[in-house]
Parts: C-alpha cells; structure tokens; sequence
C-alpha cells in the first residue's frame, strides 16, 4: 500500500514543499503543472519521491492554451484574468485515463486541486474511475471566479458527494498544511532526525528554505507585494 499525494496544479512548489516535510508518509508525490516556466522551480526539489506530471488534466486528450503561464492565477479559461501576458500552448490528459494507468487499488490517495476552473472537467472525471481509496480532496473551487462558470460549483459539490469522496474547500485559515494534519496515516514518527528534517527543510531549494524562515516575520501583504513585483508571480 502507497500513500498518494497528486498536487494538481503544482505550480512552484507552494504544495510540494509541505507534502514533502518528514511530518508525513507520503511514499509518490505527483506534482502536475503544464507550465514550462514553474517546471524550472519543481526540477529544483531533490527528493525523489516527486514526480513531475508537464500537463494538464481535463476530460479529453488536447491541446489548449494555458492564459498567462507561470502566474499564480494561470489557467485555460480566458475570462479568468491572470497576473501575466504570458500564453503558453499545453497539452491536456484525460484524467481518469491517466489516474487508471498510475494509481493502484491499494494506493491510499490525497488531492489537491488548484485548477483555475479545469476542476470542472476533473471532477467529472471521477465518475469513471474507482474512488474508494481517496481519503479526501482539498479544492479550490475556481470556478466562482468566473461569472460563466459560477453556477457549476453546486454541480460539482454533488457529483463529490453522489460519489461519496470526502472533500474540503481550500480557504483562508484551511490551508494544505491545516488539512493533512488531520489524517493520521500519513502522521510520520515523532523521532529527533524527524524533528530536525522539519526545521532545518535542506531538502528544499535554498531560496525557499531562506523564505520559509523569515516569513513569519513580515505580514503577508508585504510578501505579496513582493511577489508581484520581483517574484515568480510578477507582472511582465
């Protein structure tokens, strides 16, 4: 039996770097982003537990365009404004193809999805796969951000819960960290090289440890101008 993270909607490594943290047993962390500018951070990750998934997912086998590539709010819809100007042409994978030919029956699964309004399609997708041994899903439902789409998020919360798959919406105060927490079989052992491995996170690229370390010390709208003047989310 594995224990199965597949961070849909990677990006560069927000996700990856706590799923990777030796506070939990996660044996495969597939981290799926069709950006080639966030790819160059994920390479940057060494452990090698992470596998890196350079599509997306939806309903069929395609390429589109991914709107304003690398920013923070990407996505394949053109009504959903991104930070950047930046069009990248990606390919797409039918989703419930690619989780049949990955994931086993023994595999215990956690998802994070952060689409940007792709949940759409995945969570379709579901209906066609065997989802007895998903132990939850944390969502970001984007869908809410685009006025065309906003009626689907009911949709979408009840093929979830016809299906019977435990999920959690993503929010302020419910976090990636906040969720996982709460599941006590990928809980690793409380031990000293455990304890140090969270602290002092070597295993990280270097630029995110030093982030990790200091963040605490500045409010987050400090880091988010930051971000969107110098950092991987800037405006260009």
């Amino acid at each position: 039996m594995r224990n199965v993270f597949i961070d849909i909607g990677a990006h560069i490594g927000e996700s990856i770097e706590i799923v990777t943290s030796k506070k939990y047993n996660f044996d495969v962390i597939y981290a799926v982003e069709p950006s080639s500018f966030c790819k160059k951070y994920l390479n940057k990750f060494k452990d090698q537990r992470i596998q890196i998934i350079p599509f997306g997912f939806g309903s069929e086998n395609e390429s589109t365009t991914l709107f304003g590539s690398g920013s923070v709010g990407a996505s394949i819809f053109l009504e959903k404004t991104p930070y950047w100007s930046v069009n990248e042409r990606i390919n797409i994978l039918k989703f419930s193809h690619w989780y049949q030919d990955n994931i086993t029956e023994n595999d215990l699964v956690w998802i994070k999805l952060n689409a940007e309004g792709a949940e759409l399609e995945i969570i379709q997708e579901l209906k066609y796969i065997h989802t007895q041994k998903i132990v939850s899903i944390l969502i970001s439902f984007d869908v809410e951000k685009m006025p065309s789409l906003q009626k689907e998020k009911k949709e979408l919360i009840k093929i979830l819960e016809n299906l019977q798959i435990p999920f959690n919406e993503r929010r302020k105060g419910f976090e990636v960290n906040e969720w996982l927490d709460s599941f006590h079989q990928i809980k690793a052992a409380i031990n000293l090289s455990n304890f140090l491995h969270v602290i002092m996170r070597l295993d990280i690229p270097w630029s995110r440890n030093i982030r990790r370390i200091i963040k605490p010390l500045f409010p987050n709208s400090i880091w988010l101008f930051l971000a969107i003047k110098f950092g991987p989310n800037r405006k260009r």
